[in-house]
């Protein structure tokens, strides 16, 4: 179905710019409505093929990738670090100190 869209889309794309020339440069409507309905359906017949075409491609190359969810466990202590600060707590990490006076001496300016 994407194939679809990805053809038809591309093929009005260039259907309305084949339009639009051909009406700015003073071309009459039926050579106009001819020449958009070749784009519409050459378009869409090359956009379909490239489509399926990529589609094939990426299937090889990465066929042996399957989509999956990958199972987390956030309630188990399982996989978790010995040195975590909620588990170890001395091995916390220190504090968040916001900007104060004492702290603004540090600071330099070039």
């Amino acid at each position: 179905m994407v194939k679809l869209y990805i053809a038809l889309g591309l093929a009005l794309v260039v259907t309305v710019v084949t339009a639009a020339v051909g009406l700015a440069k003073g071309v009459r409507l039926p050579t106009v409505l001819y020449r958009s309905a070749i784009s519409l359906v050459g378009c869409a017949l090359a956009a379909y093929l490239a489509a399926y075409l990529a589609e094939g491609y990426y299937r090889r190359r990465f066929g042996g990738i399957k989509p999956g969810r990958n199972k987390v466990d956030i309630i188990s202590k399982d996989g978790i670090i010995d040195n975590d600060e909620l588990l170890n707590p001395s091995h916390a990490t220190p504090q968040f100190n916001p900007m104060d006076p004492e702290s603004l001496e540090h600071v330099s300016v070039k």
